[in-house]
C-alpha cells in the first residue's frame, strides 16, 4: 500500500486503492496502456496477486470523514477523502503541466526536470509514469544529489558555514568556469541519466590555486551540467526545445545557482511564487475530486504563478563558449572514470 492510500484508509476511506502515478513504479503495469495490473508482468512477481488494490484515478473519492476522525483531526465530518498522487506528479499538476511538449524543474535535495508526454514513448534513462491527467505521461530526468551537494558541503565539509546562503556568498567570489574546476555530482550514485549506484562525486582539475570559492562555484556548475545533459536527451528523444523553464522547490530560491543554470542550459528560468508545489498540487487534486472544480482541465484551476523575477541566460559570448566547452568535458568524464569509481566503491 502506498502512503497516500494508507493515509486515506486511516482517515476513514471505505475502499482501498492505489493511484496510477504510484502504480507506475510497481513494475506490474504496462505503462503504454491504460492503468491496470498486467497479467503478463505479474507472472514475474511471486506473491499473492489478490492483495493488489484496485487502481483508481487520482481525483477519485474513496470515502468521507466520519465523526470519529472528525473529532480526532478537526476535519469537518462528511469531507470527501480523495486518493491523491505521488509528489512530483502533484507538482506537475500544480504548475499546469497538462500538455505534451511542456516541462518544469523541481529542485530540492534532488533535481528533476519533468517532461509531459502525449504518447507513451519512453526513455530508459528517465523515470516514467502515468500523469495525474489521464492519457498523459510524465518522464522525470531525476538527479539524486543536486541540492544535496550543498547540504553536504555545509554540514560535512565546512560545518562552520551556518546556512546555504553563505555558500552562495563564497561562490559569487569565483568566476564562470570556476577557474578550470569541474564537479561530478554523484555523491549517492546517480539516477538519470547514468543509473549507476557505484558512481561517485569528484572535483576534476584541482590545483593549489583553487580555493573554497571555486569548489562551491564548481558544484553549482556541475549540477547544472547534469541538468543540461537531461535536457539534451529530451531534445534528442522527443524534440523538446525549451525557451523557458519554471522552477519549484527550495533550491529555486538560490539566486546565483538559478542564474548559473539559466546560463548553462541556455533557458530562461522562472520561479514559482509557492515553492512547495507538491502540497499545492495535492490540494488542487483534492479540490477537483471534491467537486470544487469541473475537472482536471477546468480553466479556473489556480495553477501556480511565477514571481516577477526571471533569470535570462547570459548573452556574453565568452561565458557561453566557456560553459559549452566545460559541458563537453563534463559529459566525457563519467565514461572514462566509471571503472575507477566502481573499483573504489567495491573497496568499502
Amino acid at each position: 500500500m502506498t502512503f497516500n492510500g494508507y493515509l486515506a484508509l486511516r482517515l476513514g476511506a471505505n475502499k482501498i486503492g492505489i493511484d496510477p502515478t504510484q502504480a507506475s513504479y510497481s513494475g506490474a503495469v504496462a505503462l503504454a496502456s491504460s492503468p491496470k495490473w498486467s497479467k503478463e508482468l505479474l507472472k514475474f512477481w511471486k506473491f499473492d496477486h489478490n492483495i493488489l488494490p484496485p487502481i483508481y484515478q487520482c481525483i477519485s473519492v474513496v470515502g468521507k470523514i466520519n465523526d470519529v476522525i472528525s473529532e480526532i483531526t478537526g476535519l469537518k465530518e462528511g469531507t470527501p477523502i480523495v486518493l491523491g498522487s505521488a509528489d512530483t506528479a502533484a507538482s506537475a499538476f500544480a504548475v499546469g503541466l497538462i500538455d505534451g511538449g511542456t516541462a518544469f524543474e523541481s529542485t530540492g535535495t534532488s533535481g528533476v526536470i519533468t517532461f509531459c508526454l502525449e504518447s507513451p514513448i519512453f526513455d530508459c534513462r528517465f523515470m516514467n509514469r502515468y500523469h495525474v491527467v489521464p492519457n498523459q505521461w510524465l518522464a522525470h530526468g531525476a538527479m539524486s544529489t543536486t541540492g544535496g551537494t550543498f547540504g553536504w558541503l555545509s554540514e560535512s565539509v565546512w560545518p562552520e558555514i551556518n546556512n546555504l546562503n553563505e555558500l552562495e556568498t563564497f561562490a559569487e567570489k569565483s568566476v564562470p568556469g570556476a577557474n578550470g574546476l569541474i564537479y561530478l555530482p554523484y555523491l549517492a550514485g546517480e539516477r538519470s541519466p547514468i543509473w549507476d549506484t557505484k558512481a561517485s562525486g569528484a572535483w576534476l582539475g584541482m590545483r593549489l590555486s583553487h580555493n573554497r570559492n571555486d569548489l562551491i562555484r564548481a558544484a553549482m556548475e556541475g549540477t547544472a551540467y547534469g541538468m543540461k545533459q537531461i535536457l539534451k536527451i529530451a531534445y534528442e528523444r522527443w524534440g523538446f526545445k525549451l525557451d523557458e523553464l519554471l522552477s519549484v522547490g527550495g533550491g529555486s530560491r538560490n539566486l546565483l545557482w538559478t542564474q548559473i543554470k539559466a546560463d548553462i542550459l541556455d533557458v530562461e528560468y522562472n520561479i514559482a511564487k509557492t515553492s512547495d508545489a507538491a502540497a499545492f498540487g495535492a490540494a488542487m487534486i483534492g479540490a477537483t475530486g471534491s467537486g470544487f472544480f469541473c475537472g482536471i482541465n477546468d480553466p479556473d484551476l489556480p495553477i501556480l504563478r511565477t514571481e516577477d523575477l526571471s533569470f535570462k541566460p547570459s548573452q556574453d559570448k565568452k561565458t557561453k563558449a566557456l560553459y559549452e566547452q566545460n559541458y563537453h568535458i563534463y559529459e566525457s568524464l563519467y565514461p572514462v572514470l566509471k571503472n575507477t569509481m566502481h573499483s573504489l566503491s567495491d573497496r568499502k
